[in-house]
């Protein structure tokens, strides 16, 4: 169980290129209370922009500490659901499945259900409805 306490990055000063963040004890196992830790800058959020409708948030936060754009509503539109690949999705133009992470945003969103494909006006449809 983690508890917040009254821990607070208030009254913390961190050495230059590093700001503070509340985190739990890496050791802890049980009953574990959030604590004020210096981290690097380029292990937070606090120069990390997310689109609107994110917020940054870190992921496997005891290492390697790397940031990343949350979807606050998973909410999705009709014919797609909410899930996390590393594949591109299929679109009218792309009928094949392509992945590669470094061009396919590996982070969880919305992408069209099975047997349906983005047309460029960005709605999941049946082949036959591609433009």
């Amino acid at each position: 169980m983690i508890s917040l306490n009254s821990a607070t990055c208030n009254n913390v000063t961190c050495p230059a290129g590093q700001t503070c963040d509340l985190r739990v004890e890496e050791d802890c196992a049980d009953d574990c209370a959030m604590k004020p830790i210096c981290i690097p800058l380029k292990l937070s959020c606090v120069n990390f922009t997310c689109p609107q409708g994110e917020e940054c948030r870190i992921r496997n936060w005891q290492t390697p500490n790397i940031p990343y754009c949350h979807i606050l509503n998973t909410t999705c539109p009709e014919n797609e659901k909410y899930t996390h690949t590393t594949c591109c999705e299929l679109t009218c133009q792309r009928r094949e499945l392509f992945c590669d992470t470094e061009i396919c945003a590996d982070r969880p969103k919305c992408t069209c259900n099975k047997g349906f494909y983005r047309r460029k006006d960005g709605k999941c449809v049946k082949k036959e409805l591609c433009d």
